[in-house]
């Protein structure tokens, strides 16, 4: 299993406080359950505390999950290659 990031513990626990489900995590992302785009919206600005950005993707909105970045302009180029 891989080793959690450093800011996991505070952000899971934030995430279990607010009825906030985790789906899955890497060393710089988080992507939750996120229903329609009004609770993606909300979700968003509550995990902006911790440094995370949305990044938004038809594709994930559909499927109802929301992916979260630390580092935004490096996800996006590992989702461009």
């Amino acid at each position: 299993m891989a080793k959690q990031p450093y800011w996991m513990t505070e952000v899971r626990a934030f995430c279990k406080q607010s009825k906030i489900e985790i789906m899955a995590w890497g060393d710089e992302t988080l992507i939750v359950r996120a229903l329609d785009s009004d609770q993606a919206k909300k979700i968003a600005g509550e995990l902006r505390n911790f440094g995370f950005e949305a990044i938004e993707d038809e594709n994930d909105a559909e499927a109802g999950m929301l992916l979260l970045s630390r580092d935004r302009a490096g996800t996006l180029a590992k989702m461009k290659n």
